[in-house]
């Protein structure tokens, strides 16, 4: 048979009508507007409401979002530490069904999820934790999946525990102002404190971003704050959110954040810091002010070691008989010597003056005096602890002695007003670890220290200065604070010649901070103009950048030339048309 023929012998098919044809469903595109979405909607808290109706919008509770929703409608629920752990909660449950593990069925990671978040939310009952559900071990992942369980009990509360104690209590009091903040910016975007994790979703971390860039902009322009205080406020609110939930907003290990830094440079630059105008004075005012009993600090027979006296309280009897004849104001002579301490000592305001992390900074056991041979004082030595220099240091109570000389100069009598201070205001020994080294003659009150504070020294400081007047170089009293003492210590040493070593170690900084206390004084700019009018430099101009350069160790590019930039970044010089 033929192949025609073969095709002839068959019964013609029967053609499809065109309605049962198979065909490939193509997708269908709207041909209308989207619908806004409605007031009548339940408000879902991880994403905002981006079409806001000029009614207010009562959201409908949803049972998934009971906690979070009391946070958008109460933003001072915040400080609520059970509405916070049950908000957080909604959220993690959020994040456990939003990244499934629809993909890879054997992927140990499944997707993006949060780690840290599932540790923490389950600790040491990891098997259980609901927010990601720990699936039978595999030969495939054995070597992947660590066996939790056979850690010790309470090894991830410790582990948290650490991770906060990287905030002191001090930050912990500003996180709490910056997260309060940034909850009251949810509540108004009707959206949750607690943000998803972004993982890998394009959309999700470009709205997540958006309303961080928000809370940034609400807080410079309608809260009112320095542009470094929007950006510490950022900074605690991530860390908080992180210990919370295990991951910060808008993080993700896939996409890099390419907004956030850059408003962040753009408030550091349009709301620049206000640094509050700290001034300094000349050591020698503090002649005027103690010169009531200047007399009595420079009567050297005065300052010897009681314990040679026949009579233990000759002395202090002596220094009585004295105050009480000439009318010494004490109270006077214990401020003066708060100032002058802090000024030899170029102490920061809470090396001295008590704070809440630690009220009595020094005590009496702190100083000791030293005699020579014959009982004539010596020197003063005062233990303080440095603050900023070292974790350990103040942790376990470690001091550094500062030695203060008797009759060390016409200007600054910190030893003698310290040696009468403590003839005057006897201690047991056994109180003398307990009784702070500035202690209050007068007022004082049963269970307290009676420490003197920040408050009354700076007070009567600026009192004193405001005395003195234009005559002594004092402007405005008011810009005189407790820093005062450390700007005037480190700017007379400047001034004598200090080298930059010597400065860095009596004032404790370890970077060149220490100049910013070091200010030029009138005197030293005469000087240094008289040495660039008087010195020819010819020798040593003649050699080029590249040899100052190899000096310096300076590792320069062509693009910069070795050189500082004589403008702002950004800026150009005005040429006339």
């Amino acid at each position: 048979m033929t192949r025609t023929a073969s095709f002839a012998a068959r019964p013609p098919r029967k053609r499809r009508p065109p309605e049962q044809a198979p065909s490939v469903a193509s997708p269908q595109l709207p041909t209308t507007t989207p619908e806004l979405p409605r007031s009548d909607l339940p408000v879902i808290p991880g994403r905002p409401n981006l079409f806001p109706e000029p009614a207010p919008i009562v959201p409908v509770v949803v049972p998934e979002w009971v906690a979070s929703i009391a946070l958008v409608q109460n933003p001072a629920a915040i400080d609520n530490p059970l509405t916070v752990a049950a908000a957080a909660a909604e959220m993690k449950r959020f994040n456990a069904t939003w990244h499934a593990t629809s993909l890879d069925p054997e992927s140990v990671i499944d997707e993006c999820r949060a780690a840290m978040s599932n540790m923490f939310s389950a600790c040491s009952a990891m098997v259980s934790n609901e927010l990601a559900p720990i699936r039978p071990e595999i030969p495939a992942n054995l070597a992947l999946r660590p066996n939790f369980s056979a850690l010790t009990a309470g090894t991830f509360d410790r582990i948290r525990g650490l991770i906060q104690s990287n905030y002191s209590k001090s930050s912990r009091r500003s996180m709490k102002t910056a997260v309060r903040s940034f909850a009251r910016h949810c509540a108004k975007l009707g959206v949750s404190v607690f943000r998803p994790n972004v993982a890998n979703n394009p959309t999700l971390i470009a709205q997540e971003e958006m309303i961080l860039m928000t809370w940034l902009e609400s807080l410079v322009h309608e809260t009112g704050v320095q542009g470094s205080t929007a950006e510490g406020y950022f900074s605690l609110m991530k860390g908080w959110h992180a210990e919370v939930m295990g991951y910060a907003p808008a993080h993700s290990g896939v996409f890099v954040s390419r907004w956030i830094p850059k408003i962040l440079r753009g408030i550091r630059r349009e709301f620049p810091s206000k640094l509050k105008g700290r001034e300094a004075h000349s050591v020698a005012c503090f002649l005027p002010m103690r010169e009531k009993y200047e007399f009595l600090l420079t009567w050297k027979e005065l300052f010897k070691d009681p314990s040679l006296d026949a009579d233990k309280n000759h002395r202090f009897r002596a220094i009585q008989h004295v105050v009480g004849l000439h009318h010494i104001d004490l109270v006077d002579m214990l401020h003066q010597c708060v100032i002058e301490t802090m000024t030899a000592c170029l102490c920061r305001v809470g090396e001295a003056m008590p704070t809440k992390e630690r009220m009595l900074k020094i005590s009496r056991s702190d100083l000791t005096f030293r005699y020579d041979s014959e009982g004539r004082l010596l020197e003063a030595k005062l233990m303080l602890i440095p603050l900023k220099k070292a974790v350990r240091d103040r942790k376990f109570g470690v001091k550094v002695p500062i030695i203060i000389p008797f009759d060390a100069g016409p200007f600054l009598k910190a030893t003698e007003l310290l040696w009468i201070m403590v003839m005057t205001n006897p201690c047991a020994k056994s109180a003398l670890k307990s009784t702070p080294l500035f202690q209050r003659l007068g007022h004082r009150r049963a269970g307290s220290s009676n420490q003197v504070t920040h408050d009354w020294v700076v007070k009567r400081y600026q009192t004193k200065l405001a005395s003195l007047g234009t005559d002594w170089g004092i402007v405005n009293p008011k810009l005189y604070t407790m820093h005062t003492p450390r700007i005037v210590g480190a700017t007379t040493l400047f001034a004598a010649g200090c080298t930059e070593a010597q400065l860095k170690a009596k004032g404790r900084w370890s970077s060149d901070i220490a100049f910013i206390y070091a200010r030029v004084c009138p005197q030293q700019e005469r000087d240094l103009v008289r040495m660039i009018a008087s010195t020819d430099a010819t020798p040593f101009l003649e050699k080029g950048d590249e040899h100052w350069n190899a000096v310096a160790h300076s590792d320069t590019t062509a693009d910069d030339d070795g050189l500082d930039s004589d403008l702002d970044e950004g800026d150009e010089l005005f040429e006339e048309p």
